[in-house]
């Protein structure tokens, strides 16, 4: 069994995926009638959030949403797993939600038939978001088990560094519990972070601050206002500089 710290990494990286170039199906709030486009999307993506900017014919716009999971099924000998995601976002100026649904099997169709062909086979590597989404939602539930597992062995933990490391797979696992629709469980975990953060005396890392911050935008995209607003709260509070409180 890895480390803790390695373990921590791994699940860390498995939830991101730095600025690219997406392209993006959807129609427009406000055009009832409008079709559905392709545009072009600067995003970065850190799980269960997405964000950056969608280039419209009337300029760029900043855009922001969560990512979770739907309908999960059973399949003949290879038990229960989900089958769509949806990504459910704004754009800047409205504030009406647009819901993209996304397949996880890349086999709807023969389009998508043939670019996992083609993916698997050469360097081509396709540009959809949803596509991209997908890939990092494959085996979800996996990761939702090593978080736990991975709070569970820190749990124990009384020193600074230990209820920091603690901490920071907590946050890791709220995230994840939100990705699959578990927010009350998510806002839980996010809220005993804070705590350990408070109790450890230290200041976050970089890598562990972005993850709070992820945590409370996506805490709010839940609805979560005050799981959120104690994880923002925690990393205003936390010392700088490598100095403890």
């Amino acid at each position: 069994m890895a480390d803790p710290a390695t373990l921590m990494s791994s699940l860390a990286a498995e939830l991101e995926s730095p600025e690219d170039r997406y392209t993006l199906e959807f129609s427009l709030p406000g055009r009832s009638l409008a079709a559905k486009r392709r545009y072009q999307l600067d995003a970065a993506i850190f799980l269960p959030l997405v964000k950056g900017i969608v280039h419209l014919e009337r300029g760029a716009r900043f855009v922001e949403g969560r990512v979770v999971l739907l309908e999960r099924h059973r399949k003949p000998h290879q038990g229960e797993g989900w089958h769509k995601g949806e990504y459910v976002f704004t754009v800047q100026g409205s504030p009406e939600e647009i819901r993209v649904e996304f397949d996880l099997s890349f086999t709807k169709g023969l389009g998508e038939v043939i670019t996992s062909f083609l993916e698997a086979v050469s360097p081509h590597e396709s540009d959809d978001l949803c596509r991209r989404l997908a890939r990092l939602l494959l085996r979800v539930d996996e990761r939702v088990e090593r978080a736990d597992s991975l709070c569970d062995r820190l749990a124990e933990a009384e020193d600074p560094a230990g209820r920091l490391a603690h901490a920071e797979a907590l946050w890791v696992h709220a995230r994840l519990l939100l990705l699959i629709g578990q927010d009350a469980a998510g806002a839980e975990r996010a809220a005993e972070g804070s705590s350990q953060v408070a109790l450890s005396g230290l200041p976050t890392s970089p890598r562990m601050s972005q993850s709070g911050e992820v945590l409370a935008s996506a805490l709010r995209w839940f609805r979560r206002r005050e799981a959120a607003e104690r994880v923002r709260r925690c990393l205003l509070d936390a010392p700088a500089d490598g100095r403890e409180a």
